[in-house]
């Protein structure tokens, strides 16, 4: 972490440009529930075996049952004393108000141990743990999840784990102001399911970040660092004003150097009495395209009612690849063959991949009587990852009767880990042309590419897709994924199959899988190409 430290004699204020911190917050981990606090550890009261939810202080069922279900029991115990009895069914399900006030930049993270129990499917359920909102601020008003976090399946039968979850959720300046409340849920791949799981020493805590102040004292007086949290890959200007009318930078393109750090900061000396600071990120940082239009807007019929500022974009204007964002992929090995088109193998090649006249170029060849050869680039980690926003690109996709389907699509770097859920990394298609109607098909695959592979197909209608360009688009948020196609809405995700981490951005062509077409009747040489006139990611302030 860099430090930008300021010496002032009396007086330092710091404002941010998207939100407004007092100078005197406060860093470090909170615990909002934990031990005996908020009853974390399940110990009250601590004189009876089944206890109804009406006995227990602070949490109560905020399922479709009444308070007289059993919260709490004694047997099955990880530590000698009460634990939550987790149910399957609807009509139970442990809620607490945290008494906690949302502010913008709070961090969350949670702790739990839990083992399954009583008629527990191993294979399939899961303990859920939301965190929510409500319209009224009360625990019985309308919810809306800001997060939800599954405890993967069971590893150990009959065996208590633990389960470690630190940062889950930032909270948005939309969040700021309302009451945080958690639910203790389950997710069950049967319906109607009967099971119980048990769990103890539940957790959870604040970190709040917002521009803060930390002071240090050296031999020559007091030293003030300036923080603020920071988005990976973003830069940040500082700047000073002694009457909050005139901003001068003191320091400019100030990066987020680690991309595990939330926190940032930097140094310098300053003498005055008095003196005013505030960040903004940058809204180049390398990332937006100069030619993307300034007010550029998602191509919706129906807006969102969000106000989006670009963070991302390539318009494809110059003459190669802006390696800076784009990775230009080349197979090491064979992909997936389609036997039924005689494509025994087929590669992503960067002889494929070009920029002219305005687009990026995806070319498809057949390189020998089995053989395909197509293009695809990425903007894997280290280049572009991001969680939530609007995602749109405009795309003209290649001829789907030469057995080759295009594709946009997201994907995060732990999707291979097996937990039952897409939020610690899913594979996102928000298209994938490989059928000869007007329709196509959104896919989100979650928990790899193995046995434990699962995967929610949703084929939607596309007036137009083979006539020329069309837009896509995915509005991401942490209650759900959206898919759109010219402005209309089509596609919606929601739980296990939302992502809540990180994700990178896939431009594809590859061997079809759908419809059938031509490829082995087709000559050695180019078949077709899909165009890519822009791609750009907004996110809401």
């Amino acid at each position: 972490m860099f430090s930008l430290s300021h010496r002032l004699a009396a007086t330092l204020v710091i404002l941010s440009s998207l939100a407004l911190f007092a100078s005197n917050a406060k860093g470090g981990e909170r615990i909002l529930v934990g031990g005996d606090l908020n009853n974390g550890n399940f110990n009250a009261p601590a004189s009876e075996n089944n206890i109804p939810f009406w006995m227990v202080p602070g949490w109560e069922n905020i399922g479709t049952g009444d308070q007289n279900s059993v919260a709490l029991r004694i047997d099955e115990s990880y530590d000698g004393t009460h634990n939550a009895v987790i149910a399957g069914q609807a009509a139970r399900t442990h809620g607490l108000d945290t008494g906690h006030t949302i502010q913008t930049g709070d961090i969350y993270s949670l702790s739990y141990v839990w083992r399954d129990s009583f008629q527990w499917v191993e294979e399939e359920d899961q303990i859920v743990v939301r965190l929510f909102t409500t319209s009224d601020d009360t625990i019985t008003g309308e919810r809306s999840h800001l997060v939800s976090m599954s405890s993967g399946i069971s590893s150990l039968s009959r065996a208590y784990e633990y389960v470690n979850q630190p940062k889950v959720y930032m909270a948005s300046t939309a969040d700021a102001g309302k009451r945080l409340f958690v639910a203790l849920d389950t997710f069950t791949a049967t319906p109607n399911t009967t099971g119980f799981a048990r769990m103890d020493n539940f957790k959870l805590s604040v970190e709040p970040y917002g521009v803060h102040l930390q002071k240090t004292e050296t031999d020559e007086g007091p030293a003030w660092s300036v923080q603020w949290p920071a988005v990976p890959d973003r830069h940040y200007t500082l700047l000073r004003s002694t009457d909050l009318e005139n901003w001068s930078p003191v320091r400019s393109h100030i990066p987020a150097e680690d991309r595990t750090v939330l926190g940032h900061a930097t140094t310098m000396t300053e003498n005055e009495d008095r003196a005013f600071y505030k960040v903004r990120r940058e809204v180049n940082s390398g990332l937006v395209d100069p030619e993307t239009p300034a007010d550029a807007q998602p191509f919706l019929v129906t807006p969102t009612g969000d106000n989006w500022v670009l963070d991302f974009s390539d318009e494809f204007n110059g003459t190669e690849v802006d390696l800076t964002k784009w990775q230009i992929d080349d197979s090491p090995r064979s992909r997936d063959p389609r036997w039924s088109r005689g494509i025994h193998q087929w590669f992503w090649r960067p002889r494929n991949v070009s920029v002219a006249d305005g687009h990026l170029i995806l070319d498809v060849e057949k390189t020998n009587s089995n053989t395909m050869a197509t293009g695809a680039i990425s903007s894997r980690p280290g280049k572009y990852e991001t969680t939530f926003g609007f995602f749109e690109v405009r795309v003209k996709i290649a001829d789907t009767t030469k057995d080759t389907h295009t594709a946009f699509w997201l994907q995060g770097k732990n999707m291979g880990v097996v937990t039952g859920s897409g939020n610690n990394g899913a594979e996102v298609d928000v298209f994938e042309s490989a059928w000869f109607g007007d329709f196509t098909k959104a896919v989100v695959h979650i928990d790899g590419y193995g046995a434990d592979r699962r995967a929610r197909t949703r084929q939607y209608d596309t007036p137009g897709l083979h006539d020329g360009f069309n837009v896509f688009g995915l509005h991401w948020t942490p209650n759900e994924m959206r898919i759109y196609y010219n402005g209309v809405h089509k596609v919606t995700y929601t739980g296990r199959w939302l992502p809540l981490v990180p994700e990178w951005l896939w431009l594809s062509n590859g061997a079809s899988f759908g419809d059938i077409g031509t490829f082995q009747d087709e000559p050695i040489g180019w078949l077709t190409s899909s165009k890519w006139d822009y791609v750009r990611v907004w996110k809401s302030r």
